[in-house]
């Protein structure tokens, strides 16, 4: 690689995403008019507080064709959490009275779980430059920290931690999903290796028909299982991360239970998907449970009585405990999901209620009915890339 290949993928990249003039002008009569606005309200107010410009349209770091504008509202540090809510809804109805109430604090997670813009600068303004930032980022080892005014005392389990100039508590890469820190290290190596502007603009995927996807379950051998619903309505920095945590808790009681997960996704539109790939998707209708060893006296005695009358296969002596062959509770995933032993692993709260309104089991070849709502999605998932 040369320097001169790097700075010109660098510079196309540049030229793409630079706001022409007219574009700025634009933003910059939006920002001042909100502006005006907001500190008409707060001079409403009987509390001294001042409106601020921040964040990229404060630092001129956005991105043509993604335009932003935040606003923040300062009050007195002692102002009581009550007032302050009441104050700053007040603001923010008279600035946009149409707008729509939202709430968040940090820590907070998104849909991506990516790099913010925030946290893209602070890495460049630490390591000196872009090229710099690129060729560390290559080796990293995570876990990496990074404290640019050198005052965090906190300790956080991230595999990036950049502690905030601004927040000594905080840290900016929070967010940030051990796959995304992965995925930058793997094409800040390609970028190194290859310097091209397409890297940093991928294709996204053709959306797939239910013929594809049968197609690419054929080719697989693997068993899908697919649960939707109704969408829950929150707003997405409170549904994907529920969607996460339901996704984790039903993969992990089906591999618990034998199941072989390969790989599972969850999709979002106006219905919701919890999307598991099973490599075994029947087990035998019995299976194996072990006991205490037979010398552990009170427990053995009281395993061997529980079962000594029933149905089961058992109790027998295998090496040094008792044991028995039961009936499997869920000898199908699909009867698992269909169960409401569903709702006794770890959902999301908005998750679970939208499951209990109702749900769909899909099996096998049923879940290429998806394609029509989550085309992109599943050709992801079928195609995928680091």
């Amino acid at each position: 690689m040369t320097d001169d290949a790097f700075d010109a993928a660098v510079r196309a990249v540049r030229e793409e995403i630079d706001p022409a003039p007219g574009e700025r002008e634009r933003l910059a009569a939006a920002a001042e008019d909100l502006i005006e606005r907001a500190e008409d309200a707060v001079a409403d107010l009987d509390v001294a507080a001042d409106a601020l410009l921040v964040g990229s349209t404060a630092r001129g770091t956005w991105i043509g064709g993604d335009r932003d504008i935040d606003v923040f509202v300062r009050f007195p540090a002692d102002l009581d959490r009550e007032t302050l809510e009441k104050y700053g809804l007040r603001v923010g109805d008279e600035v946009l009275p149409e707008g729509h109430e939202e709430y968040a604090e940090h820590p907070y997670v998104t849909g991506t779980r990516g790099f913010s813009g925030y946290l893209t600068e602070l890495l460049v303004l630490r390591y000196g430059g872009f090229r710099e930032f690129v060729e560390a980022a290559a080796d990293w080892h995570p876990p990496v920290r990074l404290d640019p005014e050198d005052h965090g005392e906190a300790t956080f389990d991230d595999p990036l931690v950049v502690v905030d100039p601004t927040d000594p508590e905080r840290n900016v890469a929070a967010v940030l999903s051990p796959d995304n820190v992965a995925r930058v290290q793997h094409y800040a190596r390609e970028l190194l290796a290859d310097p091209r502007s397409d890297l940093f603009f991928p294709d996204p995927p053709e959306p797939i028909a239910a013929d594809a996807v049968r197609e690419h379950l054929a080719d697989r051998g693997t068993s899908p299982v697919a649960v939707r619903f109704d969408a829950p309505d929150v707003v997405e920095d409170q549904l994907y991360p529920q969607l996460r945590k339901s996704l984790s808790g039903v993969t992990e009681e089906l591999d618990r239970r034998g199941f072989d997960v390969l790989r599972a996704a969850a999709f979002a539109g106006d219905d919701a998907v919890l999307f598991v790939e099973l490599a075994v998707a029947e087990l035998p209708a019995v299976e194996r449970h072990d006991g205490p060893p037979v010398h552990v006296r009170q427990h053995a005695t009281g395993f061997f009585e529980k079962y000594a009358d029933g149905d089961d296969y058992g109790p027998f002596v295998d090496g040094d405990r008792y044991v028995v062959e039961r009936d499997r509770a869920h000898p199908s995933a699909a009867d698992f999901v269909a169960s409401d032993a569903l709702f006794d692993v770890g959902l999301g709260a908005t998750v679970e209620e939208a499951l209990r309104d109702g749900y769909e089991v899909l099996v096998g070849d049923e879940v290429a009915a998806l394609a029509s709502a989550f085309g992109a999605a599943l050709a992801r998932y079928f195609s995928p890339r680091p």
